[in-house]
């Protein structure tokens, strides 16, 4: 059987990958196993580069419909998987929401404290203020003027 060798732009749709993950892929395969690529000489002088088509599927799990091979779960299975995570992600946002309203309670009960202290300074500068108005009344009544004060 004569091995397939497929361009890069027509492997990058075969394996659903990006170009770069490719030519990485590419670089490796010139240093460890070049005979998985081929060199096609164009018009122009420069090479094109063929990768085997076995390969790819070897390297990233592909089957004849190019899809990624998944022999390990039945589909029986990975819905009961799926539920397990669904009802991990639910346990874990429970969680999430009963810390978070301990949290409010706490900011709600610090928010309380700091209205009742600002209340009792407003008591005290009031209670201040007025003191300070008697005093200064005082004084100004036993204050005379110049001319009174002989009197």
């Amino acid at each position: 059987m004569e091995k397939q060798f497929i361009s890069l732009k027509d492997a990058c749709e075969y394996s659903n990958k990006s170009m770069s993950t490719l030519r990485r892929l590419v670089n490796e395969l010139k240093d460890n196993q070049p005979s998985k690529l081929k060199y096609e000489d164009l018009k122009n002088g420069s090479k094109k580069i063929l990768i085997e088509v076995e390969y790819l599927n070897e390297c990233y799990n592909l089957n004849k419909d190019n899809q990624p091979n998944n022999t390990n779960h039945s589909a029986e299975t990975s819905k009961s998987i799926d539920k397990s995570n669904d009802n991990a992600i639910i346990q874990v946002y429970e969680n999430v929401i009963k810390m978070l309203n301990n949290d409010l309670e706490a900011k709600n009960k610090q928010i309380d404290a700091l209205i009742e202290r600002q209340r009792e300074s407003n008591i005290l500068v009031d209670k201040l203020s007025s003191k300070i108005a008697l005093e200064t009344k005082e004084v100004k009544e036993v204050r005379r003027k110049w001319w009174q004060r002989n009197k």
